[in-house]
Order: C-alpha cells, then sequence, then structure tokens
C-alpha cells in the first residue's frame, strides 16, 4: 500500500509542476505576443512629440519612419516641411527628391507638379429638369 500512497503522491506533484509550467509558458508566450513591434514604438513616440509640441523631435522621428515606408507618417511629415513656419513657427527642411518620395507613398501631388484634372471641366453641372 506505501508503493501505490508514494506513486499517487508523485503524480500528484508532477501534474502541479506541470501546471505551473504551463501557466508560466502561456504567460511568456502572451508577453512576447502583446510587445507592438519597433516600427509601432517609434511611430507612437513620435506622435507623443508631435503632441508634447516638441515639433523637432517629432519631425525627425516622422520623417525616419516616412523615409522606410510609413504613408501615414510621410503625409505628417510633408505636411510639417510644407506649413512649418505657419503652423510650427520653425522651418523643417527635407529635399525635393525627398518630398517627392513621400508624395509617391501617400499618394500626393510632389511639390512643384501641377495636378491635371481629367474628365470634365471645372465648371458646375447645371441641373436639368
Amino acid at each position: 500500500m506505501d508503493r501505490t500512497h508514494d506513486f499517487w503522491r508523485w503524480m500528484q506533484r508532477l501534474t502541479q509542476a506541470l501546471s505551473v509550467g504551463t501557466v508560466a509558458v502561456t504567460v511568456v508566450l502572451g508577453m512576447g505576443a502583446a510587445m507592438p513591434d519597433p516600427v509601432t514604438l517609434r511611430h507612437r513616440a513620435a506622435m507623443a512629440d508631435y503632441q508634447a509640441g516638441r515639433w523637432p523631435e517629432a519631425y525627425q522621428g516622422l520623417a525616419a519612419l516616412a523615409d522606410a515606408g510609413d504613408p501615414d507618417a510621410a503625409r505628417l511629415a510633408a505636411l510639417m516641411v510644407r506649413q512649418g513656419p505657419l503652423l510650427y513657427g520653425q522651418r523643417f527642411d527635407a529635399s525635393p527628391e525627398r518630398q517627392a518620395a513621400w508624395a509617391r507613398l501617400t499618394g500626393a501631388v510632389p511639390p512643384g507638379a501641377r495636378a491635371v484634372v481629367h474628365g470634365g471641366s471645372r465648371r458646375p453641372a447645371r441641373a436639368t429638369s
């Protein structure tokens, strides 16, 4: 009977150890899945700088993200270049090539290019009765 009792005590301890191990692995894997990727962290940092009015830091972060292909960052970085003195009280520089690359990302008209209207006139359509 002692051997049977020892066996079940051993099984109970093994089960407890496996349960604790399973919980630990689940927590570790869950934490890894919840961690945002580095690009998301950089975007959050740039937006925190922007919202805090730290314009040079925000521009630097947004421009780097835009150069890496982030269209939202490109849109805001381009706005900062175009409207810097008026909205932010300072200038933000970007080469025409850099601005053109950002415009391609966002689908905007590059600086210096003329917009072309296709498929109709600019006059308002007349109502028909």
